[in-house]
């Protein structure tokens, strides 16, 4: 979209359509230097004002830098006392105008009557309620101070006497009177009180308090009056040198005017307020020509002074109202002068050249701050890029022959030449590059290196004195044939050959006006007229290091031409500054303009005028624009420096390309660094991208980083984010593409042979708003899914599904691979072979007796059923191997046991033969000795008898038991074995004769009898 600024003089203020920009900006100068004439401080210290033919300025006293600038030719002037801004008087029949510093425009304040003419002398009362000045009524000749209540418009006048004339007013005495030059002092209704026309003198000055008045006349009498009676003399002393235009200090204890010190040097001096006696100190300026005008602060021991050689410095002293002596410190101001030559870098910093009117050579000056270096370089210097060296031609002291000559720039030396009367031209490519024309029509390019020598590296005949430019990376030759001439004819340097002609006659009245490389494309400056006497001012862009077409361009259409314009643009291309100058008006006056246009959609950006005088001196005027600021400089009336406002120049990103549901960024670019505060650039995002509304380029920086949110798409998708600044869009383009890689998992991840596992597919990215079907493939025919293929829900970057296995027949690793379009991944499974448990009827089992053992399959065996090894330690005694039917999930088998001496854990052990071991555990008892069993337990005389050791199971193979009997008439052994897998056996007890009864105990193990015995009778 289109939008315009325009920077009226009168208040520096850009005035904004409404169309494409958000609100209107104002533009002040980053510094301005201008020649300082008359002098005056607001009431409160803070701002001094300056006159000169052509406008009235404002300037912080604290940084020195320019407020406004009011292109005006003001009869007068006079400051508001809060320094909030002034008012001036202009024209015949006269007006009076009020500035503002908060809203910069101009107020008619009032308009004199017919017959009052040339407002002059205006005064501000200190409470700011009322004006007065003097004017010249025609009728009777006579000069008239007028005094106008601002509030209600209420005017009194006081006719001065036939032929007198003032030359200063102020209100005094608590603002009830006014004080003209000439000392008379008249009431604020405009009554005489008194007057003191002796003393012949059209100046004075006043105590701070407006109750003294002090003034010098031609004789050297200086006096010393009270405002508050009638002029009453308070001293006064005679012979005194003190300028007329003296001014008191801040404390009221001294006068200050120009005058000598004890040398003889133009310096400030300074007298007593108390008694008019000089005092020994000055403050020497050390003008040679003296002092023009200086001016002293109201608040503060400041004085600022104007040295008069060539009028370029204000300096500022700070001084001693003790003594009259002071301290100089850093210049006020300084005046501008000359024209723009040539904008580079210059000991590592943006600069600029100037044809210095004042200073009669070219200057070097720092953008930044418009400091002027050291460094005076001859008239028609050319510096190169880097601010190293400068060419010239011609022959000076210390050069050997005419020539084109290079020199270092900081010392003026000579380091190499092309000698030849013939040269006429001479200029930079780049800091290595020259071109050199003779007059006899040939051009010279040539290498430099620094050295002192320049190679020739092409020749090119036939050329005419038009225009000459080299492209920065060598590689072409660009000539004008004529400087007005719209034929640029480009040559290949490598070749000398032709490379091609650019016309840029856009119709039968354009007119080149000039011409200049930016970066490798050819700016060609033209008007061009039509009919309607319309004419456009406009820059346009050739690509010479290639194709030689038209690649951008940048105009204005005005319908009125100006006589005079130059441009130049930023060396990126972006902006161009037009700079021209109207035709002078009947009083001398013209116009200039500086119009700065967006080549990206031809936006005229700002616009800031000027006033010049159609002479010699004040028509010289240049514009210069570095990488970020736009310097401008009309003659000695004024040089300042604006911060060129920033383009959008792109925007990228970075990937350019990814995954839905993963995020980007984006860059964006302008064109200079973003003021203090930062810019702020709207974004916008296509569907599917999540972006924020705007972002803040910080402060000092060209560029910052945004992330971009992406959501799932079906198909690559090209989305675009749009950045916004100034009414001028850049978009980058980000291609969504769907997954492209997924990756596959387990849980668990390894199962046995016949047991499910959860799959998880996740992607590396969002799945589109249709899903995202993903194929599945097993490794493995023991691996099969449930559902396939498994679909991953829209917006989603994972999904799962359900792996069936079935035996393998032995542990396996399973890789599953899923395929969704371009995205492709696995993951692996590892199924052991078919799961199962083993377990025993019961725990404990008497040794010789069968266990059973259960085999449980967590599936149906497959075909063939599945056949395992059995084995057991110790008392267990199983089968060799088992089989499960095809079909079956479980089968009983029978283990046998073994006698064992002592309770036995055995364990029984399956196996496959592929890794897969299951146990089960039993314990095996010992038989237990149940009972002792002896039917005759009374016995007479001798004989046999049989008691029986029974158990509750087989007995083991060594199973025995210690035997004994009490009695020796009962014989038993000593041991007592149980046959192998018996579960008893007959013990034999020999009864002896006896002749006595007796009895005795039979123990066999644990266990006993008691046996009786009787003698045979």
């Amino acid at each position: 979209m289109f939008r315009s600024l325009c920077i009226i003089l009168a208040t520096i203020l850009i005035v904004a359509s409404t169309i494409g920009r958000a609100v209107a900006q104002t533009l002040t100068p980053n510094w301005a230097k201008a020649p300082v004439a008359e002098m005056k401080f607001s009431a409160n210290g803070n701002v001094v004002y300056t006159l000169d033919n052509y406008s009235v300025r404002a300037w912080n006293v604290s940084d020195s830098k320019m407020i406004a600038s009011v292109g005006v030719t003001a009869d007068s002037y006079a400051p508001t006392n809060d320094g909030s801004g002034f008012y001036y008087s202009v024209g015949a029949p006269g007006k009076i105008y009020r500035y503002d510093f908060a809203t910069r425009t101009s107020t008619l304040v009032r308009t004199e009557i017919a017959n009052y003419s040339s407002i002059t002398h205006l005064a501000v009362s200190t409470d700011g309620t009322k004006i007065a000045y003097q004017s010249y009524y025609s009728l009777n000749g006579r000069y008239v101070a007028t005094i106008v209540t601002l509030a209600t418009g209420a005017v009194s006048r006081y006719s001065q006497p036939s032929g007198a004339m003032t030359n200063q007013i102020a209100f005094v005495a608590s603002d009830t009177r006014v004080l003209l030059g000439g000392l008379r002092l008249i009431s604020t209704t405009g009554t005489l009180i008194a007057s003191r026309t002796t003393i012949n003198t059209p100046y004075f000055t006043l105590s701070p308090d407006r109750t003294r008045a002090y003034a010098r006349d031609d004789s050297g009498k200086l006096v010393a009056l009270n405002t508050t009676t009638t002029l009453g003399l308070i001293w006064t002393v005679s012979g005194s040198t003190l300028d007329q235009r003296m001014q008191c200090s801040s404390d009221g204890n001294i006068l200050i005017g120009s005058g000598a010190d004890t040398f003889g040097v133009p310096a400030l001096v300074s007298v007593q307020t108390s008694n008019g006696a000089q005092l020994g100190g000055a403050m020497p300026v050390g003008a040679s020509y003296g002092i023009s005008h200086f001016a002293v602060s109201p608040t503060t021991n400041l004085a600022l002074v104007v040295n008069q050689d060539g009028g370029v410095h204000t300096e500022r002293w700070a001084f001693d109202t003790a003594t009259g002596n002071g301290v100089r410190g850093a210049d006020f101001a300084e005046g501008g002068g000359g024209s723009t030559i040539q904008a580079f870098t210059y000991a590592g910093e943006a600069a600029f050249a100037t044809e210095a009117v004042a200073f009669g050579n070219p200057e070097i000056r720092r953008a930044s701050d418009g400091v002027r270096s050291s460094i005076t370089l001859p008239g028609g210097a050319v510096i190169n890029s880097t601010g190293t060296y400068y060419g010239w031609v011609g022959y000076r002291a210390g050069d050997s022959a005419y020539g084109a000559h290079i020199y270092r720039v900081s010392d003026g030396v000579r380091v190499a030449s092309f000698l030849s009367n013939e040269v006429d031209g001479f200029g930079w490519g780049s800091p290595s590059q020259v071109w050199v024309h003779r007059n006899s029509s040939k051009t010279r390019i040539m290498s430099f290196t620094g050295g002192n020598t320049l190679t020739l590296v092409r020749e090119f005949s036939g050329i005419v004195s038009g225009n000459h430019l080299l492209t920065p990376d060598g590689s072409r030759y660009v000539n004008q044939e004529s400087s007005a001439s719209n034929l640029f004819k480009v040559y290949d340097i490598s070749t000398g050959a032709l490379a091609g002609t650019i016309d840029t006659n856009q119709s039968v009245h354009s007119n080149v006006v000039s011409c200049f490389m930016v970066g490798n494309h050819l700016a060609v400056h033209q008007w061009r007229t039509y009919e309607t006497d319309q004419y456009t001012n406009e820059v346009r862009f050739y690509d010479v290091a290639g194709s030689l077409a038209q690649v951008a361009s940048a105009s204005y259409t005005v319908s009125s031409v100006p006589d005079y314009g130059v441009a130049h643009a930023s060396p990126d291309g972006s902006l161009v500054a037009f700079l021209t100058m109207g035709e002078a008006k009947a009083d001398g006056r013209g116009t200039a303009n500086i119009r700065i246009i967006r080549t990206a959609d031809n936006a005229l950006l700002t616009q800031y005028s000027d006033q010049f005088y159609d002479n010699n001196s004040f028509r010289t005027a240049g514009v210069s624009v570095d990488g970020s600021n736009l310097t401008y400089i009309m003659a000695t009336n004024l040089m300042a420096n604006f911060s060129l406002p920033a383009v959008l120049t792109g925007i990228s990103a970075t990937p350019a390309t990814v995954v839905g549901g993963n995020s980007t960024s984006v860059v964006v670019t302008l064109s200079r660094p973003a003021p203090a505060g930062g810019t702020s650039v709207t974004l916008t995002g296509s569907a599917g991208l999540t972006v924020q509304a705007s972002v803040t380029v910080p402060a000092g920086q060209t560029s910052v980083s945004v992330p971009v949110g992406t959501s799932g798409v079906d198909a690559d998708t090209v989305s675009t984010v749009t950045a916004t600044y100034d009414g001028l869009s850049k978009q980058a383009q980000i291609t969504v593409t769907p997954p492209t890689a997924l990756n596959i998992s387990f849980n668990p991840a390894s199962v046995d042979g016949g047991a499910n596992s959860v799959g998880t597919v996740t992607l590396n990215g969002q799945a589109g708003p249709s899903g995202l079907a993903v194929a599945l493939a097993s490794s493995h025919g023991s691996v099969t899914f449930l559902a396939n293929p498994m679909t991953v829900a829209a917006g989603q970057t994972s999904g799962t599904f359900t792996a069936k296995t079935t035996d393998p027949g032995a542990t396996t690793t399973v890789t599953v691979t899923g395929t969704a379009g371009a995205a492709t991944g696995s993951g692996t499974l590892e199924v052991k072979a078919a799961s199962v448990t083993i377990a025993f009827d019961v725990a404990t089992i008497k040794g010789g007796n069968a266990l059973q053992l259960t085999l449980t399959l967590l599936q149906p065996a497959p075909t063939g059923g599945l056949t395992y090894s059995l084995s057991g330690t110790s008392a267990l005694q199983p089968p060799t191997t088992v089989t499960i039917p095809a079909g079956a999930t479980t089968l009983a088998v029978g283990v046998g046991t073994k006698p064992v001496l002592s309770d036995t854990t055995s364990t029984l052990t399956l196996t496959n033969g592929t890794g897969l071991t299951r146990t089960a555990t039993a314990t095996v008892r010992a038989p237990i000795f149940t009972s002792l069993v002896c039917p005759v337990t009374s016995v007479t005389g001798t004989m046999n008898i049989v008691a029986l050791v029974v158990l509750d199971g087989p007995a083991p193979a060594g199973l025995s038991f210690a035997a004994l009997s009490t009695t020796a008439s009962a014989v038993i052994a000593s041991t007592i074995t149980v046959p192998e897998g018996q579960t008893y056996v007959a013990v034999p007890i020999a009864i002896k004769r006896r002749t006595t009864a007796t009895s005795g105990t039979v123990k066999i193990g644990t266990r006993s009898f008691k046996l009786n015995i009787w003698p045979q009778p």
